[in-house]
């Protein structure tokens, strides 16, 4: 590939897939560079569970269709006895 041997390195290690660089050069002369050293909640940069709670009700707002907070929480309930669920599709009605 473009980037030679370092396919080879990055192929099957999630932790090195996000990995990204951008330089803008500016005609006046002027460089912006800004970067991200791999995603975040794996490896070195994981989450808390309060972290990770976080973020989904941070996301759940995204969108054309925002989750209401109850609707949300029930869903974290939901989610936090998964394996105690007879029938997860239980979830998808409180997205309906």
């Amino acid at each position: 590939g473009f980037f030679g041997g370092l396919d080879d390195f990055i192929r099957g290690r999630v932790e090195l897939a996000a990995r990204v660089a951008v330089e803008i050069r500016f005609q006046d002369g002027h460089i912006l560079t800004c970067g991200a050293d791999g995603p975040s909640g794996i490896g070195a940069k994981a989450k808390t569970e309060e972290q990770h709670l976080t973020d989904f009700h941070e996301h759940v707002n995204y969108g054309g269709k925002p989750i209401a907070k109850d609707t949300a929480n029930a869903i974290v309930s939901q989610i936090s006895r998964l394996e105690e669920m007879e029938d997860v599709r239980d979830i998808l009605c409180l997205l309906t």
